[in-house]
């Protein structure tokens, strides 16, 4: 068993296999010290190999141990690198790449191992099913929310950032280790307060987050989302922003929830959605956004859809561009109801293509085209005569809507890809200057990574904001 000790390159430092689990080098574990390349080789027995996927690998770096990262400053206080065992991260590498990351990963599952058995040996850990599979669900579904938040793969998180001179990746893998260990511990914290599913993940700003808002995001600004789902299927999602040590929390930043109820056919859900203000509008006094503006914008909907492979559906929504809270969302609609949105929903699935369509119109603001259903009056039966709205994506149908998105999800594997989303939307005015939209196609890989492109007419382009005539 070999492995590398990386912050920089680690050299002088005690590298061990700790089988039973009390992060200190005891007789009889396998041992080696780390070289120049920070590399450490393990001889283990045939009994301490198949220990070895249930222990950790701890290094110990002693005062005057060298860092390649600043190799004129010996080390002068000690500290200890982890990297998990292998039940407990998806990385396939051959050569184990001992981090700040993978420690801070270890630091969370030692916690959740020590809460049942004050010193966990190898022989427990392999007779507790139960909670090694809590475990390893918690690392594979944190570990893919970090490709799909970053667009980066899990192996590329715990490989050898230094021999490939990739700073961004190093930059990012030791500016991740503070939120990734909280995401860990409060995700297990809030998995036993009984719900059917939950997770809290801390994450950095991004360029995609908060589109164009908080003008001092940097990689240093943190945001704190907790998702809570209960066995009905009802959700919130909450995001906060917070501190750069992320112990003080500064403000709500978007809000989501989600409840539904089946009843004679029908799929009804009503959404509620509200998030800061991101942009300026003077003369609405909304101003851009910043951690002291308590300015939201909010949407409520309400939809039915009928429960079968080929769907019909109607919504009726609401948006607001000035609130201050939730309540203050609720109220405003009940008392601008002219103001309301009446959307039609056409969605088929097909089980044997292994694929789903989806068509949203959606009339002008205050524009109502189903007297009928925006009175209330929906059943499955009156959904059937909406059965003219197709949820073909090639069509450039509008039914007397304003506006119209279509979406097409492929779920069949092809290589590495795992599903192929495919999204346009097009409206009246478009269509009377005879201007098509660029066609967005987004790849999503097994490892939780994914890359897009846009077209027009199976032509590749650059902007996908901009309208091409045709």
């Amino acid at each position: 068993m070999s492995g590398k000790a990386i912050d920089g390159y680690i050299q002088g430092a005690t590298a061990f296999l700790d089988i039973n689990a009390n992060g200190i080098l005891d007789k009889g574990e396998p041992s080696d010290t780390t070289d120049e390349q920070g590399q450490y080789d393990f001889n283990l027995s045939n009994e301490q190999a198949e220990c070895q996927q249930y222990a950790a690998t701890v290094i110990d770096v002693p005062i005057g141990a060298i860092d390649s990262d600043y190799p004129d400053n010996p080390i002068t206080e000690p500290y200890q690198l982890t990297y998990p065992p292998s039940i407990a991260t998806t990385s396939d590498s051959d050569i184990l790449a001992v981090t700040p990351l993978s420690t801070i990963v270890w630091v969370g599952i030692q916690r959740d191992l020590t809460a049942e058995d004050k010193s966990p040996t190898c022989t427990a850990l392999l007779h507790n099913e139960e909670l090694r599979g809590d475990i390893i669900n918690r690392v594979e579904e944190q570990e893919l929310r970090v490709a799909y938040r970053y667009n980066i793969t899990v192996d590329e998180l715990y490989s050898d950032y230094v021999e490939t001179n990739n700073e961004e990746l190093h930059l990012l893998a030791q500016n991740l280790v503070p939120g990734l260990q909280k995401s860990y511990d409060e995700t297990s914290d809030i998995s036993k307060e009984g719900y059917d599913y939950a997770y809290v993940e801390y994450f950095l700003a991004s360029p995609d987050w908060p589109t164009d808002a908080y003008e001092n995001s940097e990689a240093t600004t943190w945001y704190r989302l907790e998702f809570i789902q209960s066995e009905e299927g009802n959700w919130e999602e909450t995001t906060w922003l917070y501190s750069y040590d992320l112990e003080e929390q500064l403000g709500l930043v978007e809000y989501k929830e989600a409840a539904e109820q089946k009843e004679e056919g029908l799929i009804k859900t009503n959404f509620l959605a509200m998030s800061r203000n991101m942009f300026s509008a003077p003369e609405q006094g909304i101003q851009k956004w910043e951690p002291g503006n308590e300015n939201f914008y909010c949407s409520i909907a309400n939809e039915a859809l009928q429960a079968k492979d080929d769907a019909r559906g109607y919504s009726v929504a609401a948006f607001i561009y000035n609130t201050t809270s939730i309540e203050d969302c609720r109220e405003q609609v009940q008392n601008r109801a002219n103001e309301l949105n009446e959307s039609v929903i056409a969605k088929t699935i097909n089980n044997e293509e292994n694929t789903m369509q989806e068509s949203i119109y959606r009339s002008e603001q205050g524009t109502v085209l189903h007297p009928t259903l925006f009175a209330g009056k929906i059943d499955s039966d009156s959904l059937d005569t909406l059965t003219y709205y197709s949820s073909d994506f090639d069509t450039n149908d509008l039914n007397s809507a304003f506006e119209v998105w279509k979406s097409h999800q492929d779920y069949n594997t092809y290589g590495d890809i795992v599903q192929t989303s495919k999204f346009r939307s097009f409206n009246k005015t478009s269509l009377d200057l005879n201007l098509t939209s660029p066609t967005k196609v987004t790849e999503h890989y097994a490892d939780g990574t994914n890359s897009s492109y846009c077209h027009v007419n199976n032509v590749v382009v650059d902007d996908c904001e901009q309208s091409y005539e045709n």
